[in-house]
């Protein structure tokens, strides 16, 4: 998912480039005037298209939370402690890991 935000950042960014530049020129009728303008406005879409894709990712991610509670964990409050939920996720975690770089011998 990391190499997916990294092209919506560039992509966002991308799209308020084109739209200032064009903005720009029709405006201005100058082009060394638009490409300044369009390139804050890449830097500005390119903020806000970050900022709106960790928005949908946190979104998600209580989604997701929200989805992996089971009736039968909120039925007894001695196995729902703090150890035993600390278990149970560290469980998940480390069954779900992918790698990251896989080593050659």
């Amino acid at each position: 998912m990391n190499n997916d935000a990294k092209f919506f950042f560039c992509l966002s960014g991308f799209f308020g480039f084109i739209i200032f530049f064009i903005f720009g020129i029709l405006i201005t009728n100058d082009p060394l005037v638009a490409l300044v303008q369009s390139s804050f406005g890449c830097l500005f879409f390119a903020v806000c298209g970050r900022m709106l894709l960790s928005f949908i990712l946190n979104g998600n991610i209580v989604d997701s939370n929200s989805n992996s509670l089971h009736p039968r964990d909120l039925s007894s409050p001695i196995e729902n402690n703090p150890t035993n939920l600390a278990t149970a996720a560290m469980n998940e975690a480390s069954t779900t890991a992918n790698r990251m770089v896989d080593a050659q011998v």
